[in-house]
């Protein structure tokens, strides 16, 4: 799947009103933004290392990068910064600049689409009549019948017809994402499946899911639109509490997406055969959680009693 390199004229070409330019940011704002950058790239820097990426081609390409965003997003009424500029806003030499500005802009080379069986697992979610009423993927026959009932096979056959999809199911079996029961139904393992697909689809899943919410939450900070990030954060919890909440909020979660995932397929099916006007967008929604040991169980204890011994103090003063 190619993504075209967006234009000036396509996007805002200029830091909101009351922020102010990159060139007189504030030192000590851009140095929170480096600090908080290390910890957000700390565990992708993990996964580029796992899976073969060496620091020469990345780092090749964060320089290119900035160059990129800088001529796509800060040009100056609706002009593409000139070389000068877009020195001064990334920090990249004037020379290094020309020279990456002067490099063919075609269609960005982007991962391979999902295999076969990660199209599956996103089929058999995604509504009638593949998942009961609350949305959640149904067991399905492995083989198809002489009726209409939804199968596995058929599953399949309606993604590939030239793929056997025993050696689908077999894949998927030797990875845990599905089981076959004595009946010889497939059940899809929908909390877990995830985990199993190939690395090669994972990447995918990265550069789809991955940068759309991280462009969800740079707009939102930049340009103050609409776009909806939102995370619920607190500390001073027990592994108990967070295994509790977790499961909680998964069950939940799972119910709202396997809703809305089959309304959103609905309307791609009726706007297929409808064929309306205008252009074709694209929507990402999603959830995810994290939790982590935040210290021992001493400084929490430490803490309370410092509070405690706060709180009497002041009653003290309070009361002397």
């Amino acid at each position: 799947m190619a993504r075209q390199r967006p234009t000036v004229s396509s996007l805002p070409s200029h830091t909101p009103a009351d922020a102010p330019g990159p060139e007189v940011a504030d030192a000590q704002v851009a140095q929170a933004h480096l600090k908080a950058m290390s910890e957000v790239l700390a565990p992708l820097v993990r996964m580029m290392i796992a899976r073969g990426v060496q620091y020469g081609p990345l780092a090749s390409m964060l320089k290119a990068l900035y160059v990129d965003q800088a001529v796509t997003h800060f040009g100056i009424e609706g002009e593409a910064p000139n070389d000068s500029r877009v020195s001064v806003l990334t920090g990249v030499h004037r020379a290094e600049v020309k020279r990456l500005r002067a490099l063919p802009h075609g269609p960005d080379e982007a991962p391979a689409p999902p295999s076969i069986w990660s199209r599956v697992m996103e089929v058999w979610s995604s509504g009638h009549p593949y998942t009961d009423a609350q949305g959640v993927p149904r067991p399905l026959p492995r083989l198809a019948s002489g009726s209409s009932e939804a199968s596995f096979e058929s599953l399949v056959r309606s993604i590939r017809r030239d793929v056997r999809p025993r050696t689908v199911l077999d894949e998927m079996l030797r990875v845990g994402a599905v089981s076959l029961d004595e009946r010889d139904q497939v059940h899809l393992h929908a909390s877990t499946a995830g985990l199993h697909r190939p690395a090669a689809d994972q990447a995918w899943i990265m550069s789809l899911h991955l940068a759309h919410h991280a462009e969800a939450f740079t707009r939102r900070v930049l340009d103050a639109d609409e776009h909806f990030s939102r995370v619920v954060y607190d500390s001073d919890l027990t592994e108990d509490d967070v295994s509790e909440l977790r499961a909680r909020m998964r069950a939940r979660v799972d119910e709202v997406l396997n809703t809305f995932n089959a309304e959103i397929t609905a309307r791609r099916q009726d706007n297929l055969q409808r064929r309306p006007e205008g252009a074709v967008w694209h929507l990402s929604v999603g959830v995810f959680d994290y939790a982590e040991p935040a210290g021992p169980k001493a400084w929490l204890e430490a803490q309370a009693a410092d509070n405690a011994a706060h709180g009497a103090a002041k009653n003290t003063a309070e009361n002397g």
